[in-house]
């Protein structure tokens, strides 16, 4: 539970699941998953606040916390059994739609990450459990307690990623030492389209194209301008590890994963409106296509 009493939960891959995923619960929600067999009339399904896609960020994620204290204040970590090490999320409510960032956090644990409590001096105690099989880390033991404590330092990373009217807005956890170029961000969006198989591919995937990189006054984020953007999908941006701190920090993590379930209206008048068939055979490309 998180500090308003919000229940978070994640979800591992599997039957009309094509991939693992953190969700937002209340009463009543349907989250998508019934029986193989189950051929009834299609429910209205509440998408997750962010997806984790198998072999990337998420195999099988576990308990999610949700930090009070330190300069992650406010995000969320979870573990994951065979993807090993800590993952971080950052969540916004977009057009009235929880969706967010996942990203790797920290890796070099014992063993894989089930359970994680936040004690009141703010170290992280990682209880640690999965199996000899498939379902642990690879030559690593599959069990074990260990305590995390932030040592004041700070690593140059991507804190936050924010959905804008016409892109993104990156914040890093430091001033850049440079304005970024378009270039130094690639940009993937694909979706996802359950079905009865175990897991399932992404549908429609493209390159999305970034036309601009603003750095703010306090350089510490930057605005994003992409192109081709849609609802009810994930982003994938990597950025190139070139981009520097002010400090001249290498960038420590440089992957995110972007749930993208609604987009941002724009307060200006869309410049071309899409006719009816236009839209229907944008949507078409993004379910047939691969």
């Amino acid at each position: 539970a998180g500090p308003t009493g919000q229940l978070l939960v994640t979800d591992n891959q599997g039957a009309w699941l094509p991939a693992s995923k953190l969700m937002l619960v209340d009463e009543g929600d349907d989250f998508g998953w019934k029986a193989p067999s189950d051929t009834g009339p299609e429910r209205e399904v509440r998408p997750p606040a962010l997806w984790l896609p198998q072999n990337e960020i998420g195999n099988s994620p576990t308990q999610p916390l949700v930090l009070t204290q330190g300069p992650y204040a406010g995000h969320i970590l979870w573990g994951d059994i065979f993807n090993g090490g800590l993952k971080r999320g950052f969540l916004e409510t977009v057009e009235g739609q929880l969706q967010g960032a996942a990203f790797h956090f920290s890796g070099g644990l014992s063993a894989p990450v089930n359970r994680i409590i936040e004690a009141p001096d703010g170290t992280i105690l990682v209880g640690e459990i999965g199996s000899r099989g498939n379902w642990g880390i690879p030559g690593e033991p599959y069990f074990g307690l260990e305590a995390l404590r932030f040592d004041g330092a700070s690593a140059f990373e991507p804190l936050e990623v924010h959905a804008t009217a016409d892109g993104y807005r990156v914040v890093f956890t430091e001033p850049l030492s440079a304005t970024p170029t378009p270039d130094m961000f690639r940009l993937q969006q694909w979706s996802y389209r359950p079905d009865p198989f175990y897991g399932g591919p992404k549908f429609g995937k493209v390159e999305l194209p970034v036309s601009s990189a603003a750095l703010s006054s306090d350089r510490r984020s930057v605005h994003l301008a992409v192109e081709g953007r849609l609802p009810e999908t994930v982003v994938y941006m990597h950025i190139d590890r070139t981009l520097k701190s002010d400090s001249g920090q290498p960038l420590w993590i440089n992957e995110v994963w972007y749930t993208q379930n609604a987009l941002p209206r724009s307060d200006a008048p869309p410049p071309n409106q899409l006719s009816n068939e236009e839209i229907e055979a944008g949507w078409r490309l993004l379910f047939d296509g691969e």
